[in-house]
């Protein structure tokens, strides 16, 4: 009699951290996304921008891309530290997480969940259905990692994307700011954000699909095909976003080859 009420206590004081835990880490993601809003807020209601971010009536744009840079510098410095302060992280990325790896996903759930309301109030789906789909899968593959303390750590490795995310949004904060593609800094920024994009990004993707698909024995079945879905989809959208990126910041390159190769004829 007296083992079982032992086992019913350890059962029960079990009970009680995980629900703190979760209730925590909701709490980290409700207090990550209300961050964002007022961020967003004081950026729409108080940051001074050029005029030629005014005149192109792009003001939200520009103010979400601040917003989206901040969280790809944020989340890129928490991804990082998680993997230098346990370099074993990928060792058992269903059960192997830090504390730290555990906030940094509540952390990025939150901003998902207010970048996700964000497009869905500003933007029609038929233009902005690449993101809302990118960030569903994101919010749901987060989102169970964070409730069940499962798949943490992959969660972590997804966070290495936002390094790329960086020069992503640094090349649409300079667009929008009318700095000229042809000027050096645009060149150099666009170099590292292809070369970014296919390690930190392309690269990464391949890996995480690859271990769902060798790994499908110790997932169960509904989340792995959402996973293998999810992480299909993702990789798609990216691939073409790639696509978009060589045909628009290669031009430059292009063309000014050929005008070097005319002057050279021409002399």
């Amino acid at each position: 009699m007296k083992r079982d009420r032992q086992v019913d206590r350890l059962a029960w004081r079990w009970r009680q951290r995980f629900w703190d835990k979760m209730l925590f880490t909701h709490w980290i993601t409700a207090l990550s996304a209300a961050c964002f809003i007022a961020y967003s807020y004081l950026l729409e209601k108080r940051w001074t921008v050029s005029s030629l971010v005014v005149e192109r009536k792009t003001l939200t744009k520009w103010n979400n891309i601040i917003v989206s840079f901040t969280h790809s510098i944020l989340s890129s410095l928490g991804c990082l530290y998680c993997f230098y302060k346990d370099p074993a992280l990928t060792s058992d990325i269903i059960n192997k997480f830090s504390y730290t790896s555990y906030v940094m996903a509540s952390f990025s759930l939150g901003y998902f969940i207010h970048d996700f309301i964000h497009a869905l109030r500003y933007q029609k789906i038929s233009t902005a259905w690449e993101i809302l789909l990118h960030h569903t899968v994101v919010i749901l593959c987060f989102g169970l990692a964070v409730t069940t303390h499962k798949f943490v750590g992959y969660v972590i490795v997804a966070l290495l994307c936002e390094i790329n995310s960086i020069f992503l949004h640094g090349r649409m904060i300079m667009k929008l700011s009318g700095i000229s593609t042809e000027s050096t800094l645009y060149r150099i920024n666009s170099l590292i954000n292809i070369g970014t994009y296919v390690l930190f990004r392309i690269c990464t993707l391949t890996w995480m699909t690859r271990w769902l698909i060798l790994n499908y024995k110790d997932i169960p079945q509904p989340a792995n095909t959402f996973g293998v879905l999810g992480m299909a989809s993702i990789t798609i959208i990216n691939i073409v976003l790639f696509a978009r990126l060589l045909f628009k910041d290669c031009q430059f390159v292009e063309s000014k080859t050929v005008d070097s190769l005319k002057s050279t004829k021409n002399m």
